[in-house]
């Protein structure tokens, strides 16, 4: 006696996909993303499918670039619903791709499991690599992590294996902030460093180092505006950043236009000042900025002493002139 399901002429089959998956990560991602996790997934569970279908294939039967499926995986993975990993030699676009329990990464996440924890506090005590990433970063913190927190980092890093000098990085980001879960912080910044293409120390610095310059640069240049006690708007900086990255203008450049635009008129506004950067980035020359009227203004501003302009003869014809229309 057995028990078997007959197999259909045609693929009518069906696949599990977990709620979890419906009601907590499908809603807040990209169309294609979750196509590439379904078709991806229905292979994976196909045992008499395509063992050999890579994202190539995935690309091909989706008709999108190769980039887009390898740009899907990486969204999964920080998400943790998917595991990346890479083959041997490593490669951009070739790697395996395992599905991971979403029910078992909730329970994980949300029940304390007492043998587990256990086992890894023990291993963040013990194993060497561990112990020296620990000592670092109690010397970064001035104190030591505790227990919850290091079995909770030790099983980011057995998962998302990022290099212990990003790791420091992060906690050496946070060491002056008050947070309410260090780890979670830390957590956040290496995936955003990660999504930015930040792997090394190196790398970090320099983007850091460019982040500061562009702040200063922001409030050096609302200062010449006079607008130095206040952060830039999300629109001035869109504004700012076109003129610096798309139009290549150097900064010099731009601080200089706009003395010389400040010194005629100190109340030009973003608009005008985007028109002069626009003018200038095409060989343009720029519109002179709108004279602003002088809400006190009255008669005698409009007085010009013309004297200066008329000869001695001329001022007694003007002289005689008057006296006879008495």
């Amino acid at each position: 006696m057995s028990f078997y399901f007959k197999t259909p002429d045609f693929d009518l089959g069906t696949i599990e996909i977990e709620n979890i998956f419906i009601n907590d990560f499908m809603p807040g991602a990209d169309g294609l993303f979750v196509k590439v996790y379904l078709l991806a997934l229905k292979m994976a569970s196909d045992h008499e499918g395509q063992p050999n279908l890579d994202n190539e294939g995935l690309a091909r039967i989706l008709k999108v670039p190769l980039t887009d499926v390898v740009g899907a995986w990486k969204y999964w993975e920080t998400k943790s619903v998917v595991r990346i990993h890479p083959k041997d030699p490593p490669s951009d676009y070739d790697f395996d791709v395992e599905f991971v329990s979403l029910r078992q990464l909730f329970i994980d996440k949300n029940y304390y499991n007492p043998h587990h924890s256990h086992e890894q506090i023990l291993r963040s005590k013990t194993d060497k690599i561990y112990q020296r990433l620990f000592d670092a970063v109690t010397g970064i913190l001035g104190s030591e992590l505790q227990a919850n927190e290091r079995r909770q980092l030790v099983e980011f890093l057995e998962t998302y294996p990022f290099n212990d000098e990003m790791v420091l990085a992060a906690f050496e980001n946070i060491k002056r902030g008050a947070y309410s879960s260090r780890i979670s912080t830390v957590k956040k910044r290496l995936f955003n460093w990660k999504d930015l293409g930040i792997s090394t120390a190196e790398e970090l610095k320099d983007y850091i180092s460019y982040n500061e310059d562009r702040q200063r640069f922001y409030r050096d240049l609302l200062e010449a505006l006079g607008l130095n006690r206040r952060k830039p708007t999300l629109g001035e900086k869109e504004v700012i950043d076109k003129w610096l990255d798309t139009y290549r203008l150097e900064p010099e450049v731009i601080m200089e236009k706009i003395r010389e635009i400040t010194l005629k008129n100190p109340s030009v506004n973003m608009n005008y000042l985007d028109v002069v950067m626009t003018a200038l980035h095409h060989g343009e020359s720029a519109h002179k900025p709108p004279v602003r009227k002088n809400p006190k203004a009255n008669r005698f501003h409009n007085y010009t002493d013309n004297h200066e302009k008329l000869s001695e003869e001329e001022l007694e014809k003007q002289l005689v002139k008057n006296m006879k229309s008495r």
